[in-house]
């Protein structure tokens, strides 16, 4: 009995010390982590003497002290605590506080400061109601003087007036226009603006030579160089990278060339280059990646080459190019990927359309969808049509017509939805309509009328389904239609007329027994069979 009363007291006693030790331990290490902290505390954001900061908004953060074990300064005494902060910042000049927040959390934003400013700001650390560490003062200068509010010059004494106000940003629109008396002639003392936050408007000035803005980086709104008739030549804008709205350049009609936009990335509506009637080349885009609007490339009566779009790869409108007579050459869109975005933008598609010498369609290899309508169309000496190899959806109609030096369409073997019609007619040199192979769904009609020399039509074995009428009209050559091995359905009248040289109706037989159709009129071709003569064709 007495060995068991003198170890019992022993083992707790053991026991207890284990524990404790154990609560030491822990402690000390909560302590240790909490005093590395207190080592590395910091401010981290804006970085110290930076001198670009947007006025505008301005994140600050610093690093986070967790809970934990502290030390209290002035004293030897450890508490537990979750830390909180108290921001301060003021203007270096005055050296008078205008912001003195209490946070709990290790950042915050400085919204509306003043422009060409410097900033001096600290970060005390607290626990409950004690001092924990005081960081360093840091300094950030927020980004040069901003004109606030628009602005309009007629002319050149209120240009070079406006120089002396040292302005790097404008906080509204920017207008230039004409004026009799003074008008504007240079736009040098713009040179230093940046960054325009509204609309730049350049109409029905005097201007010979567009320059002035070479520093200017982003422009928020429209950019709009319209019916300046003495403008020859445009510099200035290439470091020019963003423009927030439409780019809209028409009526300038002495302007010979366009390649000053080389490091412009993305135009955020529409890209309108229309009725520049001197205009005879269009090159060095080959930094705009994304339109996200229409481009739209018109009516400019002596341009002669389009080239530099080589890095661009969404459209998310239409791509428009047309009403060129002397335009020859088209390219520079080997990257496009999307053309028409469903969800973005009412007006879509692919159209090139009137351009009287174009020989040669851009190859859209990698476009995969076209949103819209694609036509091709009235273009007369267009005698070259390949790509579009990567090509699967059509949301529109498809069109190809009057191009009367056109031999062949592009396979466009990889197509399987047109959205509308598929049309095909006036084309007075095309010989054969081939391809097709994948196309399963046609939305709207299938036509293919008016083609004087077409001979034979093969491929569309996979098509499945019409929902309007199926036409074959006026085709006087064609002998050979090689398609529809499994056509079911045509959602209106089958009608195959004045095709004087079509001897042979299997292309129907597989529809007429095994699907459905709305109506029949075959007459004035070669032979014009019944629907019971059809169904008792033999046929390969």
């Amino acid at each position: 009995m007495k060995m068991k009363i003198e170890r019992a007291p022993l083992v707790k006693h053991v026991f207890f010390l284990a524990i404790m030790g154990l609560l030491i331990l822990m402690g000390c290490t909560k302590e240790d982590n909490s005093i590395d902290a207190l080592k590395t505390f910091t401010l981290r954001n804006p970085l110290n003497y930076t001198n670009d900061q947007n006025p505008d908004y301005v994140p600050l953060d610093w690093s986070t002290l967790p809970s934990g074990y502290f030390e209290m300064r002035y004293s030897n005494l450890t508490i537990w605590a979750s830390p909180y902060y108290e921001v301060y910042l003021w203007k270096k000049v005055t050296n008078d506080t205008i912001l003195h927040e209490k946070l709990d959390v290790n950042h915050f934003a400085l919204i509306g400061a003043e422009g060409s400013t410097t900033y001096q700001w600290k970060v005390v650390a607290w626990a409950n109601e004690r001092i924990l560490i005081e960081s360093n003062i840091w300094e950030f200068t927020t980004e040069p003087k901003m004109y606030k509010g628009n602005i309009t010059f007629s002319t050149q004494s209120e240009v070079d007036a406006f120089a002396g106000g040292d302005y790097r940003i404008i906080g509204g629109d920017l207008t230039i226009l004409n004026s009799d008396i003074d008008p504007v002639s240079n736009l040098s003392p713009l040179s230093e603006i940046t960054n325009i936050k509204g609309d730049v408007i350049i109409n029905n000035t005097n201007l010979t030579i567009l320059a002035g803005f070479t520093n200017l980086e982003f422009v928020a709104g429209n950019l709009e160089i319209k019916d300046n008739e003495l403008l020859t030549e445009i510099q200035g804008f290439k470091n020019l990278e963003l423009i927030g709205g439409v780019f809209f350049l028409s009526g300038n009609n002495q302007l010979v060339m366009l390649d000053e936009f080389s490091k412009l990335k993305s135009v955020q509506s529409d890209l309108v280059i229309t009725i520049n009637n001197s205009l005879t080349s269009i090159d060095n885009f080959n930094q705009l990646d994304s339109v996200f609007g229409e481009l739209t490339i018109g009516y400019n009566d002596l341009l002669e080459t389009i080239n530099g779009f080589h890095n661009l790869s969404y459209i998310s409108g239409k791509l428009g190019i047309s009403g060129h007579n002397r335009l020859t050459s088209v390219k520079g869109f080997e990257n496009v990927n999307l053309i028409g975005d469903q969800v973005y933008h009412i007006a879509k598609g692919l159209e090139i359309r009137d351009n009287g010498q174009l020989s040669e369609i851009p190859e859209f290899n990698k476009v995969n969808s076209i949103g819209g309508n694609f036509r091709v169309d009235n273009n007369d000496h267009l005698n070259v049509f390949t790509g579009f190899e990567n090509l699967i959806t059509i949301n529109g109609d498809f069109e190809i017509g009057e191009s009367n030096l056109l031999t062949s369409i592009p396979g466009m073997n990889n197509l399987e939805v047109i959205g509308g019609s598929f049309k095909i007619d006036w084309n007075w040199s095309l010989a054969t309509v081939a391809g097709f192979e994948n196309l399963k769904t046609i939305r709207g009609a299938f036509i293919v009328e008016n083609n004087a020399v077409l001979k034979t039509i093969s491929g569309l074995n996979r098509l499945e389904s019409i929902d309007n009428n199926l036409v074959f009209n006026t085709n006087k050559a064609l002998t050979t239609i090689d398609a529809f091995d499994k056509l079911q359905i045509v959602g209106g009248q089958i009608s195959v007329v004045f095709n004087y040289q079509l001897n042979s109706f299997c292309f129907l037989k597989h529809l007429v027994v095994f699907g459905i159709f709305q109506g029949y009129v075959v007459h004035y071709n070669m032979v014009n069979p019944t629907i019971d003569e059809i169904k008792e064709l033999v046929c390969d």
